[in-house]
């Protein structure tokens, strides 16, 4: 497979050379092998005038699982605060999911991502009644829509120390079954407050230690006070006393995180990932995204279930930091740094070139219906991204080189609306079992 987009317009997320107008991407097979001026008619081409792209999008935290909670409301009194909001709603939807219904948990997002330029997703899985083989599960399903990125199920021991086992063999096996690979796991770890010291100890005795973390960080209050009642500074030191604030992890949230907490996650090459909605959603408060990224700290975006739309999320990471910091200066910088960043933490993760356009690496594209009402230039690219792009269309989507979507209708040879017809008949039935 090789093919040539003409006259592209692009955002490129590299540094070195982040915005380029009007050249030619030569494709082939998954690869971007060249980027210039190209004329050769026996190279099947593409026009892309009047469009731009970016690197197909990173979602840095997302719950595939979460999906079939769109519209459901338990019986019940409402949550008064996060920890209630898990204990009412969340942990009795994880715990029923069954290998049908994670299905469609998992192939409606994609579908959603696609058409939304989505390319790869860092996805935290948890469904309690089916453990061993669902991260495989939803690999494949994955692999069939060409998205790349890592998998990881959530370790709690909220059901009990067998259960809890289980859930660490499955995040351990499906790492070294998938080493190097487009799909790559991680260890999941829930949250500090759902694992005592001797789970964390048992956890990093039982697992490589080259395997990096994907966990919630400092959510909300209720995590820094548990471990302050354990006697920790903070969740960041509690991880690190275990040896599970490992090189190349993925810590999420840490709205209630400081700057000691960010000095250990940045000495041990670590991430942080921001999930401006969710964390209105649950009212646990507004990260500081500008001082952790003028305090060096690497800060991605990801959108932690509530859908599969990175750039929704950069662009509402931009209007809290106004908040944030009382002042509209803050935000330009830093909510593009953090979009940017995914790129940054899906090549160091996973160890591909992936994440920009730029010559070498996975040709992964999100091309967008826009025409310009200024000109657009390098020195102006940001804010039609923020004000502009963000705002349009996705025409084209390119994943490991494959058109996924073109000229805003799927490739891929599915039917929607009887996945749809099914999704409902299968949500349904299992929102009878939750409510009884």
């Amino acid at each position: 497979m090789k093919y040539i987009l003409k006259n592209l317009t692009a955002i490129t997320f590299d540094d070195d050379k982040p915005f380029f107008k009007d050249q030619d991407v030569l494709i082939e097979d998954d690869k971007i092998v060249n980027i210039g001026r190209f004329n050769d008619p026996g190279i099947k081409s593409y026009d892309m005038s009047g469009t731009i792209a970016l690197p197909g999008l990173i979602n840095a935290h997302m719950h595939f699982y979460s999906t079939l909670g769109r519209g459901l409301s338990l019986p019940g009194n409402p949550a008064k605060n996060f920890t209630e909001v898990l204990e009412k709603f969340w942990w009795k939807l994880d715990f029923e999911l069954t290998e049908e219904e994670i299905y469609y948990s998992v192939i409606f997002p994609i579908i959603e991502g696609i058409k939304h330029g989505t390319t790869i997703v860092f996805d935290h899985h948890v469904s309690t009644k089916y453990i061993n083989g669902s991260l495989n599960k939803i690999k494949n399903i994955m692999e069939d829509f060409d998205i790349k990125g890592t998998l990881a199920f959530e370790i709690t021991n909220r059901n009990g120390n067998d259960i809890f086992k289980k859930e660490l063999k499955e995040n351990v096996d499906f790492f070294e079954k998938q080493k190097n690979k487009n799909i790559q796991g991680m260890l999941g770890l829930h949250a500090n407050l759902t694992l005592s010291d001797d789970d964390l100890r048992y956890i990093a005795d039982n697992s490589p230690d080259n395997m990096p973390v994907h966990c919630h960080l400092a959510e909300d209050r209720s995590d820094e006070d548990y471990v302050k009642k354990l006697g920790y500074t903070n969740t960041s030191q509690r991880l690190a006393e275990f040896k599970l604030l490992r090189n190349r992890s993925l810590l999420i949230h840490g709205v209630w995180s400081d700057e000691a907490e960010w000095e250990l996650i940045k000495n041990k090459n670590s991430f942080l990932v921001h999930n401006p909605s969710s964390n209105l959603n649950n009212a646990v408060g507004i990260f500081d995204l500008a001082k952790a990224i003028q305090d060096g700290i690497t800060v991605g975006i990801g959108t932690d279930g509530m859908h599969n739309i990175p750039l929704k999320e950069y662009q509402l990471a931009y209007y809290l930091t106004h908040i944030k910091n009382k002042l509209p200066v803050y935000g330009w910088n830093e909510a593009y740094t953090a979009v940017k960043n995914n790129s940054l933490i899906a090549e160091k993760i996973m160890g591909k070139n992936i994440g920009k356009i730029k010559k070498g690496y996975f040709a992964d594209l999100a091309i967008f219906d826009y025409n310009p009402p200024t000109d657009i230039n390098n020195d102006n690219f940001v804010g039609h991204l923020l004000f502009g792009i963000i705002n349009s269309r996705v025409k084209h989507t390119i994943a490991n080189g494959n058109i996924l979507m073109k000229d805003f209708h799927l490739t891929i040879d599915i039917d929607e609306e009887e996945i749809s017809k099914r999704s409902i008949e299968v949500a349904n039935n299992f929102w009878k079992r939750l409510k009884k």
